[in-house]
């Protein structure tokens, strides 16, 4: 690619479709999408906020939808997938945060019929899981074939009302119901993906999704969102080349600088760790090296429950041990430290110390999420220790 053709930067924009049609940069998931496609039908995938969750499901929607138009010269054209048409249900419930059980269920149901009206039916107001069910079955008798259902955010109602433990109880049991229908109806269902940050305990959660093949830790889908070295690589060339001259440096030194600063997520123990895609596209537009992710990738339920919470000593970050258990749920009663941190993508695992018991070594993934949680989230509940520390703490470059 010419440097004078540089394509535009999808910063903030997270619709498949309008990436393509407006000429906008993508990195190419569709070969690990179509592996996904092809095997277990039922998925629940975490990852931190800001990480392209939202920018996959649009994908997969597309792909569902039979719009082979908008895959010209990805990976998928050339693989042996029929695009069949699909009716979609997609539903982005961080659209339904809600202050009270009346709203969250109101909300909800305005999702369910902008999915009805877009499909021309009609949806009688109801009990949301009842008007769930009512959707579920209408596409499928309109269309004769199976639904796919694809939920973004599934757990954004409670994880923004975590510092209100009574009100969490009364939603996760809307929420409950609500998301039991993806087993109730599982003979109308072609495919179910479900994404959020967190993975909550299913004793306590939501019973009504342990039927969804959790591929959060799964080697085989740990850069489906994310880009690997080869990507940033392959994909930000051009302007590796344009930018060496603005820092004044080498693209070996520059690569091995963006590498410091982005890269380090991994969501394996045996796989190869990812960049965080906000920041990386946010460093090529402004050309700078920043905190980009910690400003926009928080979630406020994190500074709360920092600020009320006793966390690990920020000297003990480097050298934490979790076993995979801890990774697999966030208590809502009862949020620790390592699991909520881990999802929220403040630290990552670093490498496997015992395989057999599931053992691993987690940190900060990178520069950012370093000076980002030393600098800012720290001195929300220990500002004494922060004043006194940041200089011993701070990475060094």
């Amino acid at each position: 690619m010419a440097v004078g053709e540089l394509k535009l930067l999808p910063i903030g924009i997270q619709t498949f479709e309008l990436i393509v049609e407006s000429n906008y940069l993508y990195v190419d998931k569709t070969p690990q999408i179509y592996e996904l496609i092809k095997g277990t039908p039922r998925y629940f995938l975490s990852r931190p906020r800001r990480f392209g969750k939202s920018l996959l499901v649009s994908t997969l929607k597309s792909v569902f939808c039979g719009k082979k138009e908008l895959f010209k010269g990805l990976a998928i054209e050339k693989l042996n997938y029929s695009w069949e048409v699909f009716a979609v249900i997609r539903l982005d419930i961080s659209r339904a945060n809600s202050e009270n059980e009346n709203d969250l269920q109101e909300n909800i149901a305005k999702l369910l019929m902008e999915v009805a009206h877009e499909n021309e039916l009609e949806l009688k107001e109801n009990a949301i899981s009842f008007m769930f069910s009512d959707l579920i079955r209408g596409l499928y008798q309109k269309t004769g074939k199976k639904v796919v259902i694809l939920i973004d955010e599934y757990d954004s109602p409670l994880v923004n009302q975590l510092h209100n433990p009574d009100l969490v109880i009364v939603l996760r049991e809307i929420l409950r119901e609500f998301y039991r229908v993806t087993k109730t109806m599982d003979e109308n269902l072609q495919f179910v993906f479900v994404t959020g940050v967190t993975n909550f305990a299913k004793a306590n959660m939501f019973s009504g999704l342990n039927h969804l093949h959790n591929i959060t830790l799964n080697s085989s889908y740990a850069t489906l969102c994310g880009y690997t070295q080869e990507e940033v690589e392959f994909y930000f060339s051009d302007r590796v080349q344009l930018l060496q001259t603005h820092f004044n440096k080498s693209s070996e030194v520059l690569l091995a600088d963006i590498k410091n600063w982005y890269n380090g997520y991994c969501f394996s123990k045996d796989a190869q760790s990812v960049y965080n895609p906000f920041s990386t596209l946010q460093f090529f537009a402004d050309k700078q090296f920043s905190n980009y992710w910690y400003q926009t990738g928080t979630p406020s339920f994190l500074v709360r429950l920092i600020q009320d919470t006793a966390f690990p000593q920020p000297t003990e970050f480097e050298t934490l041990k979790a076993a995979q258990k801890d990774f697999d749920s966030l208590m809502l009663e009862n949020p620790k430290s390592i699991p909520l941190l881990f999802q929220t993508g403040y630290l990552t695992i670093k490498r496997c110390i015992d395989e057999m018991a599931g053992i691993y070594e987690l940190g900060y993934p990178n520069y950012e999420v370093k000076q980002s949680f030393l600098h800012s989230l720290l001195s929300l509940y220990s500002n004494d220790v922060a004043d006194r520390n940041i200089g011993h703490w701070k990475m060094k470059k």
